[in-house]
């Protein structure tokens, strides 16, 4: 490798295999010793074209670093043109579980890239910004650590923007982001205008990630005894979440994702329906069908945990998956690689959403 893959503590290499292209990205701490390491797939940054919904002429951009303590994360800030001096409301996006750069990019997707775009041509503001992970930071110990303080830092920052209205500020947040969502409201004061759930789970993290790999199981052929033995491993994982034996210091290798047991006490101690109620701004809660990591199950806990909130709202899409694009089944749904955008509809539910 050369000096050009070195950066702010993360060493990134390119590797080719026979049937697929990683980024693996080393993550070193003090000292240079190795903290972390992950490997996504392989994002050619010149995949991504501008979806029909986008117009680049009535968009403009700049640059923006959210700050948390001595934690920069560089983001960007994009809002329509105006010919005018009226406030504009403005969206946040928070992102789900895993490493993530600003745009959520997935096997060349960036579900976050077409909402910022599709929102911006629609007259709202949108902040986006790479998630904490995407740096030299070692393993989460707590939702907190991981997503909740940056996304408050967010909404502090969104509060100095020229031209938003700080009175209709919407924090969106995708999978765990959305499930982070009544707690990011809650810690922030409650003073957000309204929050947006894009396939957040009801449940236990860890039963949703046990109903994942019953799901992959079913779909994978054949199944062999390693995927037999990993899926009794998680299940035994899970257990261990839900056992009065939990301590913070509880080894990560016990546990779903190898996080620490801080990290799941934390989660164990939160109800996000429940959290959800006690907000009084708007709620949109949207699902997929098709979404093979989030069920319709969530769908179905957070519409009856919210039924008796008139400014709640419920859409499911029949044939959208995860990220929010369009496939055939939810089969098809577990596969990311092909390449889409966020769909249409979903934008002008968001955008009529935040603009009512």
């Amino acid at each position: 490798f050369d000096a050009t893959q070195y950066e702010a503590g993360k060493l990134t290499i390119k590797c080719i295999f026979s049937k697929t292209t990683l980024d693996v990205q080393i993550y070193f701490g003090d000292n240079l010793m190795l903290a972390s390491f992950s490997a996504p797939p392989f994002i050619d940054d010149d995949t991504w074209v501008m979806p029909a919904y986008g117009d680049f002429q009535k968009i403009a951009a700049e640059p923006i670093v959210v700050r948390t303590d001595t934690l920069k994360l560089n983001g960007e800030y994009l809002y329509p043109r105006r010919d005018n001096s009226d406030k504009i409301p403005i969206v946040i996006l928070v992102h789900g579980s895993g490493v993530w750069d600003m745009n959520e990019n997935l096997m060349g997707n960036e579900p976050f890239k077409d909402l910022a775009y599709g929102l911006a041509s629609r007259g709202i503001g949108v902040l986006r910004y790479d998630k904490r992970n995407d740096h030299a930071i070692a393993t989460p110990s707590s939702i907190e650590e991981e997503t909740i303080l940056d996304a408050i830092s967010a909404i502090k920052l969104a509060k100095t923007l020229e031209g938003v209205d700080t009175s209709k500020i919407f924090v969106l947040g995708h999978s765990l982001g959305a499930m982070a969502a009544p707690r990011i409201a809650k810690e922030c004061g409650m003073n957000l205008a309204g929050i947006i759930i894009m396939a957040g789970p009801a449940r236990p993290l860890e039963d949703v990630l046990i109903e994942q790999a019953k799901f992959a199981l079913t779909i994978k052929k054949p199944v062999d005894e390693a995927d037999r033995d990993n899926f009794e491993k998680l299940r035994n994982q899970a257990q261990v979440v839900k056992s009065d034996t939990l301590k913070p210091g509880t080894s990560q290798y016990l546990l779903p994702m190898q996080l620490p047991g801080s990290y799941w006490l934390d989660l164990r101690q939160y109800k996000q329906v429940e959290t959800a109620k006690q907000f009084n701004g708007a709620i949109l809660v949207l699902q997929g069908e098709n979404d093979a990591l989030v069920s319709m199950k969530d769908f179905e806990l957070w519409g009856k945990g919210l039924k008796d909130k008139p400014n709640a709202k419920f859409i499911a899409y029949p044939k959208l998956n995860h990220p929010f694009m369009e496939c055939e089944s939810k089969a098809a749904g577990a596969d990311y690689s092909k390449l889409s955008h966020v769909a249409d509809y979903v934008i002008n539910d968001i955008g009529k959403f935040v603009m009512q």
